[in-house]
């Protein structure tokens, strides 16, 4: 009889620890991570400028990527058919790029940092690793062998004057959707 009694008392503390543990779970408002972010008010889409003006006005160990929406990506990559490179497979990409579609003058990327878009161009490749370059920053992709579906990947990204930075997360190739 006692144990039956401490069995279930057992599995009640576990159920409440779990429920406490899980309940924070829908408070992450930051955009683009979770069905909670359309609390958060959009910001205003960032100014096109170039990688220099872009990094400039920021101490170079402070200068991320930031995650973009597509009324911002598309000012400079307007295929429908692209790569990107996201922080979390739910969150806003932070660097899209394109081999050049319809309509497009070839290779291009963007990426947003400091609260300016700036392009991108390619530079050394391998079939393992995307290189890209701008005045003043680098970076690269190194996404996981597999399949083409969403992979996991690594992004390099380094600032002139700055430690070179790297972010895991996931890399895809395709139809961009609304919220890419």
């Amino acid at each position: 009889m006692t144990l039956k009694i401490f069995g279930k008392a057992t599995s009640l503390v576990a159920a409440l620890l779990v429920a406490g543990a899980l309940g924070g779970c829908e408070e992450n408002t930051y955009r683009g991570n979770d069905r909670s972010a359309e609390e958060v008010p959009e910001s205003p889409p960032a100014e096109l400028a170039d990688a220099a003006t872009a990094v400039k006005e920021a101490d170079p160990a402070q200068v991320y990527p930031l995650p973009m929406g597509r009324d911002e990506f598309t000012k400079v990559v307007s295929s429908d058919e692209a790569c990107s490179f996201r922080m979390t497979s739910s969150d806003f990409p932070v660097l899209v790029l394109t081999t050049g579609g319809e309509g497009e003058d070839g290779a291009k990327a963007v990426m947003k940092a400091n609260g300016k878009l700036f392009e991108l161009t390619p530079a050394t490749s391998s079939k393992d690793k995307i290189a890209l370059k701008a005045d003043g920053v680098r970076a690269s992709v190194t996404p996981a062998k597999g399949d083409d579906g969403l992979r996991e990947a690594t992004l390099h990204f380094q600032v002139d004057g700055a430690e070179e930075l790297g972010f895991r997360g996931y890399f895809s190739c395709g139809k961009l959707g609304s919220t890419s």
